[in-house]
């Protein structure tokens, strides 16, 4: 049975069903809204807001559209189609058309396939040390190999990139550089070396960084394979895996690791590199 299957008094009851559930369960007030297509759904999740105001949100073209004369969905719906996309491009026209009932906007029930993975993090405090910049990226990059590990994908590239940020006091510096790795892997150790290198690169002294990060490309799912002669045995990779990501499941995230990542908050080096949670939000749903 799908939501065409289900009267407009079943609809109701489902919405307020799945409003009451996460309220329960998470204790988060939501609301739901219920449409022939996503925009539809999402005019409705807006009319389940009281508002004050009444209005149509319009963005890049609003001025436009009061030009036009324009000021409400239906009569934005209602305009011939050449002039919209003339004046608004073909997402404009797809918005009309969307509000008229036509779908334009896929749902997105298969999470498309990851094109870059990122892991990255503001210091606490200006780091100015090579060594402590280091072993953040080190450690950003072996949280990387994790997170591909449990989505079952591999990466072949990697980049580095460090910034002073744009405020604060002068002087600011920001760079980044990239390389490839022989072969595709999701084990953490070239990853690591590859940041290292990459840092030997972009470093400067003199500089308070006050953020570090890494990205991995070149993903793929992984699949059974040798790409080169020398290349490791996968079966080893696979062994040595299975035996980390167990260890972590069972005593801790932080148990086990790379030396080349320090150990995190401890002496001063690991409390600079720790971010400030001075206003960090309840985490009811996560512990």
């Amino acid at each position: 049975m799908t939501l065409q299957d289900l009267s407009r008094k079943n609809l109701w009851g489902l919405a307020g069903r799945i409003r009451r559930r996460v309220k329960r369960w998470l204790g988060v007030p939501i609301r739901v809204g219920i449409g022939p297509t996503k925009t539809l759904a999402k005019v409705a999740d807006e009319n389940a807001k009281a508002r004050k105001r009444a209005g149509w949100g319009q963005g890049t073209y609003e001025d436009t559209l009061k030009e036009k004369g324009m000021t409400s969905a239906a009569g934005f719906r209602a305009l011939p189609d050449p002039w919209i996309r003339k004046e608004m491009t073909v997402v404009g026209l797809r918005t009309a058309w969307e509000l008229r009932g036509r779908p334009c906007l896929d749902l997105e029930l298969v999470r498309p396939d990851r094109k870059t993975l990122v892991r990255s993090r503001s210091f606490g405090e200006r780091v100015r040390s090579k060594d402590n910049l280091r072993q953040a990226l080190a450690k950003h990059a072996e949280r990387a190999a994790e997170k591909l590990r449990g989505e079952g994908l591999v990466a072949r590239g990697t980049q580095a990139f460090i910034t002073t940020k744009r405020f604060g006091d002068p002087p600011h510096y920001a760079n980044g550089a990239a390389g490839t790795l022989p072969e595709h892997t999701a084990r953490a150790a070239p990853f690591v070396r590859a940041t290292g290198r990459l840092l030997d690169v972009i470093y400067r002294e003199g500089y308070g960084y006050k953020k570090a990060g890494v990205q991995l490309y070149g993903i793929r799912p992984s699949r059974p394979h040798q790409e080169s002669l020398s290349g490791r045995r996968r079966s080893d990779d696979e062994q040595l895996i299975k035996v980390v990501n167990q260890i972590k499941r069972e005593d801790g995230t932080g148990t086990v690791g790379l030396a080349a990542a320090g150990l995190q908050g401890s002496g001063a080096a690991g409390r600079d590199r720790t971010m400030k949670r001075r206003r960090t939000s309840p985490r009811y749903t996560t512990r």
